[in-house]
């Protein structure tokens, strides 16, 4: 049997061609899919956990109080890093400064961020940059407190943390002595210690120590603020993955299917001579074994060749996360080499055993096979069976949350889809072949479709083929719309203001916000007083906005203030005492004022002017004229994601310069296009995947209307005979396709497409 399956390979070429480029392809692309996914998940990882090795608790750093930072920072126990943060301005020209922020960079063992040019600052002239900025650029600066410029040189660049690459942040970095003594009383930073633990560092002073964690859950907790959890998006690009493997099985499945039913009369004939049924479905499991080997181990190179180009070649096809040592471990590899040979041996034996098993004389003759009937009833009972499990399980989702939810939307889905596979896989060539019927004024359409009912076999294995790899194309395409969506409005919620104009001495005069007002394309322009805000031993300046007037000037979810509350921005010191939702007592220019308190993750911080009828106006308009009001706040015309140098900014930036005020200049179009740009790129991914899906598909289409032209052979010699024209012939073999094709693709696409939303939906709304 071993020589005979040899002697098969070679007498039959051309024939095992086809379904040797089959089996290649699905395991060449599975495993450049799979390599590039892992590769995303390694280096996505380490961006998030690099600036944390070694580190055991993380703690955020607010206070007003330098000498309460200091003694608390004493009692850590063993080594941590305190990375200060504050804000300064960078002059530009005229009287315009860009705000910006600056971070300490100490030169120890928990200092992560790798040199990418020059060197570590030293001293206050030296500064590094984790931007283009060349080495050897003098800045100028304003530091807080200080009305001096201070000239700095670039003597270094650095690597960029996740959320600067991935959120579109920037920053200066200087040593943390010089950041010190620039940042003036008001200290704010993130900790991060190598041997403390939570339950310590809680008991350091609230006012000074908060948002205590452990390493591995603050970094989750950065990741879920980018995109619910990057386990779950990796969850998601796993599960496409595995469906392109999936397909890609179904691929190799369907080749065998058609192969082996096309050798009905070669099985016949060496039945005839002698062969048992066992000798032939030995022999078929050799062939396929052979061609399986030989074909997974070339695909397997191939497909890490294919993921290695892309990883070298990342940011030109769209990916712009540095995919860094793209490979697969070798479990991976195994598990797919081993997949694909059974599912080659899987494939050919059932296929090869009805062959065999058919009475002789059938099989001699042209007929095809005849099923029974309860042949023909298992697969659509059985895709209904996955329908109703599949849809039961969509509606427990609901039910369940995180990882949880997402695996059972995604398993759900893929019952779904692969029922809705077998069920039509028999039922269109039969309603194809009844309606033949109709047609029978037109040969060629009549011809074309009676085909399909003939062989029912290969057009229900070009029906699921067709349908699974539409439906995980359109999953992928319709559900990353909404995920792109949701990224995107992250991306509006980065800088609710669209610009900022501060004043560098506190209060923003007449002249220059009618100036900033009377600029064509600006909707809106307030100038909200800043009031001093103390609550629990924590203080800071907040805008007296309220949701009316915020309504008017800030984008996305970020509001004003609601009548009674106080909301905090994501660096308000203020988070130290005051909890989300929480209803408290808070000083306000010597007032005591109950109010509710609301977290927003936008920057800035509000009150409303008039927290209630009850109790007088914390603002009163026209009295209270003593009050600073140090910013102007901005809204342009048109959508949140404009150019950062759009005619509106320009004309605001002249407008500032020209003012004859000292002010800073901070416009959020930049970092909302580099989040805009990132989730797209990062979404490219899942794009990929898709075209991968689509090849794999469209190999197994091609390969077995191939075979369909070569086992029809005989036939279309018959039709040429009594004078059916080639042009006829085609014509009747694309009215086959077609018949089968477009059916699969509406189904396949609708069905996609509902379940690619659901999906998304279970992924961004955790």
């Amino acid at each position: 049997m071993i020589r005979l399956a040899i002697a098969q390979l070679r007498r039959r070429g051309w024939r095992y061609l086809s379904l040797f480029f089959a089996v290649f392809a699905a395991v060449a692309l599975t495993v450049g899919t799979a390599a590039i996914v892992e590769s995303l998940q390694a280096t996505v990882n380490g961006m998030f956990d690099k600036p944390y090795k070694g580190v055991n608790t993380v703690a955020q750093v607010r206070s007003s109080d330098k000498a309460a930072v200091d003694e608390a920072l004493a009692q850590i126990p063993g080594e941590y890093a305190f990375d200060q943060q504050f804000s300064v301005s960078v002059k530009q020209e005229g009287s315009l400064y860009q705000s910006t922020y600056v971070r300490s960079i100490a030169d120890g063992s928990l200092q992560w961020r790798d040199i990418v040019e020059g060197r570590l600052p030293v001293g206050p002239g030296e500064i590094a940059v984790v931007d283009n900025t060349a080495l050897g650029s003098t800045l100028q600066l304003k530091t807080p407190g200080s009305d001096e410029l201070k000239t700095v040189t670039v003597v270094g660049r650095t690597e960029q943390s996740a959320q600067e690459q991935l959120g579109g942040a920037t920053a200066l970095f200087v040593d943390a002595t010089v950041a010190r003594n620039w940042a003036g009383n008001s200290v704010s930073g993130e900790l991060r210690a190598a041997e403390a633990t939570t339950q310590q560092l809680k008991t350091l002073p609230k006012s000074v120590v908060s948002e205590v964690a452990d390493a591995q859950a603050h970094t989750a907790q950065l990741a879920g603020k980018y995109l619910s959890g990057r386990d779950q998006y990796f969850l998601l690009l796993t599960a496409f993955m595995i469906i392109v493997a999936v397909v890609a099985m179904l691929v190799i499945f369907s080749s065998y299917s058609v192969i082996a039913a096309e050798r009905q009369r070669e099985y016949a004939l060496l039945r005839a001579v002698g062969a048992s049924a066992t000798q032939l479905q030995s022999s078929a499991m050799v062939e396929s074994l052979i061609l399986g080997v030989v074909a997974g181990a070339a695909g397997i190179p191939a497909g890490l060749w294919a993921a290695g180009w892309a990883g070298v070649n990342a940011e030109k096809i769209g990916v712009k996360v540095p995919l860094v040592d793209v490979s697969l471990a070798p479990t991976w590899l195994a598990a797919i080499f081993v997949v694909a040979l059974v599912v080659c041996v899987v494939s050919a034996v059932p296929a090869a055993r009805g062959s065999a098993r058919r009475p002789l004389v059938d099989s001699l003759t042209a007929s095809a096979p005849k099923q029974s009937i309860l042949g023909v009833l298992v697969a659509p009972l059985l895709g209904c069976g996955l329908l109703g499990a599949g849809g039961w399980g969509l509606t427990r989702v609901s039910g369940y949350a995180g990882r949880r939810a997402l695996v059972l939307a995604i398993g759900s889905s893929g019952l779904i889809v692969l029922g809705t596979a077998l069920v039509l896989a028999v039922v269109l060539p039969w309603l194809i072949f009844q309606l033949s019927r109709l047609f029978a004024f037109a040969p060629t359409l009549h011809l074309g479709m009676a085909f399909v009912g003939r062989q029912r076999l290969r057009a229900g294995s070009l029906v699921a083929i067709v349908l699974a790899g539409t439906a995980l194309v359109a999953a992928v395409l319709n559900g990353q719309q909404q995920i792109e969506g949701y990224l995107l409005g992250k991306a509006t919620n980065k800088g609710a203001v669209d610009v900022m104009v501060r004043a560098m001495d506190g209060t923003a005069e007449q002249p220059l916000i009618d100036a900033l007002a009377a600029t064509p394309g600006v909707v809106s322009a307030l100038s909200p007083v800043a009031l001093p805000v103390s609550a629990g031993g924590a203080s800071d300046n907040v805008l007296a906005l309220s949701a009316t007037e915020g309504a008017s000037v800030l984008r996305g979810p970020v509001t004003g203030a609601g009548p009674g509350e106080l909301v905090l921005g994501a660096n308000s010191p203020l988070r130290n005492t005051l909890s989300d939702g929480q209803r408290a007592q808070i000083a306000i220019r010597g007032q005591t004022h109950d109010l509710s308190v609301r977290y927003s993750s936008g920057l800035e911080s509000f009150v409303d002017p008039v927290v209630t009828p009850e109790v007088p106006a914390i603002v009163r308009p026209g009295v209270d004229t003593r009050l600073p009001n140090p910013a102007v706040l901005i809204r342009v015309t048109g959508s949140h994601a404009q150019p950062a140098d759009s005619p509106v900014v320009s004309e605001l930036r002249t407008a500032a310069a020209n003012a004859g005020e000292e002010v800073t200049f901070q416009e959020a179009f930049s970092a909302r296009q580099d989040i805009a740009a990132m989730a797209a790129r990062v979404l490219t991914l899942s794009t990929l995947m898709s075209v991968a899906a689509m090849l794999i598909a469209g190999v197994g289409a091609l390969n077995t209307v191939t075979l369909a032209i070569r086992e029809r052979a005989k036939d279309q010699t018959l039709l040429r005979a009594i004078g059916y024209g080639v042009l006829r012939k085609w014509i009747t073999q694309a009215v086959e396709v077609i018949a089968v094709v477009i059916p699969a693709l509406f189904v396949g696409w609708a069905c996609g497409s509902a379940l690619g939303l659901q999906i998304a939906d279970v992924l961004t709304h955790q």
